[in-house]
């Protein structure tokens, strides 16, 4: 009998354990929307409709949606950054040169156009395939 108490026991903890991870999980993707840089308006409120579709993805709890959120979540932020990239003066961003954007997750992000924009010097070849 005090076996089956300390399994529930266990049993109760991990489920604690579960749901806290899980909250601490929701709120960083939430905070990651939220805390978002507006350097375009358009991009951003897409950016945000995107991590809220993924953050009730995650919280429906599934196991298998559970682990393709990182991947997205991942994507998501790859696709921002790549987005709002151009409306950044030149030389902002130091680290390794943006990617081509994901085709795997068809995000519509407006396209820039191929006009150069204050402080960002002529437009290039990359920012013109966006």
């Amino acid at each position: 009998m005090i076996s089956i108490q300390s399994s529930l026991t266990e049993l109760e903890r991990s489920h604690q354990f579960r749901e806290a991870v899980l909250e601490c999980y929701l709120r960083a993707v939430k905070n990651v929307s939220h805390y978002g840089l507006e350097l375009d308006e358009e991009v951003t409120r897409q950016f945000r409709k995107h991590i809220s579709g993924l953050v009730e993805e995650i919280f429906l709890g599934k196991v298998d949606l559970l682990a393709e959120s990182r991947a997205t979540l991942r994507g998501l932020l790859r696709d921002f950054r790549d987005a709002t990239l151009p409306t950044l003066p030149t030389g902002a961003m130091s680290g390794p040169a943006p990617r081509a954007p994901s085709t795997r997750f068809s995000i519509p992000w407006p396209r820039p156009t191929a006009t150069a924009r204050p402080g960002c010097g002529p437009p290039s070849a990359s920012c013109a395939a966006l």
